[in-house]
């Protein structure tokens, strides 16, 4: 009986443990701001950048990226630190090519990539990232994570899953 058990066992908790290791480019937009031109999380912005960072744990990243905006810098801070990574700044107008550099570096690398950016980046990256077509996020959207892997043809394809702190 307790082999039984423990086949069991085996057999439930080893597909969740391949799936949270498998390589993919995370796309999420900034945690919740203040309002000001170049504004700082909120309280709850602060939390939502934690669970991301929580959520991030057993993966094994290889780069964080964000603009070069407070808001995005300080949505992947927490993640960054807790895998002694540096941030490093896109340039969202050069997207096209920006999406060609991840695309590139994701699929020769198979290692994992945190990417931060805004409410229409964001979808508009894994637009260009899939060919799928996705909706810009509404002012009030920031539980939208983005979770692009490859398929065996070698495309990318997104699932989207929502997080809260």
């Amino acid at each position: 009986m307790k082999k039984i058990l423990l086949i069991i066992v085996f057999a439930l908790w080893s597909p969740f443990t391949v799936a949270a290791q498998e390589a993919a480019i995370y796309l999420v937009r900034h945690a919740e701001k203040q309002a000001d031109s170049d504004p700082e999380l909120t309280e709850y912005g602060y939390s939502r950048a934690a669970a991301l960072a929580a959520i991030m744990k057993d993966v094994s990243l290889a780069k964080v990226y964000s603009t070069d905006t407070r808001r995005t810098r300080q949505t992947a801070q927490p993640t960054a630190e807790q895998k002694e990574l540096g941030i490093e700044i896109y340039d969202p107008r050069a997207f096209s090519q920006f999406a060609e550099t991840l695309k590139t570096e994701f699929l020769s690398s198979g290692k994992s990539i945190l990417v931060v950016g805004h409410s229409n980046t964001t979808p508009y990256l894994a637009t260009l990232l899939t060919g799928d077509s996705f909706p810009e996020l509404r002012e009030d959207q920031y539980d939208h994570l983005y979770v692009l892997t490859k398929t065996p043809d070698g495309e990318l394809k997104a699932t989207i899953t929502k997080f809260n702190p």
